[in-house]
């Protein structure tokens, strides 16, 4: 896999937060805060299914990030042998509508308008 820094060196990794954990911990958080953590079961199986349609290893990560008003909101990021991706429902991950960021940093700079201030630890 792309990508030479461990997933747990993010700034905002988590280890086993599930998504009402992810939600408490962001409940007092400015809009824009965000927690990177593995996701759910739901996850696990979407995992599986992308890993087997695209015939390639595959790890499925949330980014759970604190909205105006109290919402939250989810988006999945796919680590690819080719890079990371933003996952938005296309289980064909060469798609040209994907964008393939070479590392989860880049690719959550592009998130920055979202995803501005990871949650400290």
């Amino acid at each position: 896999m792309t990508n030479s820094r461990p997933i747990a060196s993010l700034p905002g990794w988590k280890k086993g937060v599930d998504h009402l954990e992810a939600e408490r911990l962001l409940k007092d958080q400015k809009p824009g805060t965000y927690l990177v953590r593995k996701g759910d079961l739901i996850t696990k199986n979407i995992e599986e299914l992308l890993a087997r349609e695209n015939h390639t290893a595959i790890h499925c990560y949330i980014i759970t990030i604190k909205e105006k008003e109290n919402a939250i909101k989810e988006l999945m990021l796919v680590q690819t042998e080719k890079g990371w991706i933003l996952y938005d429902d296309n289980p064909d991950l060469t798609s040209k509508s994907y964008r393939v960021f070479s590392t989860i940093h880049k690719l959550l700079t592009s998130l920055k308008g979202q995803a501005k201030y990871p949650l400290k630890k």
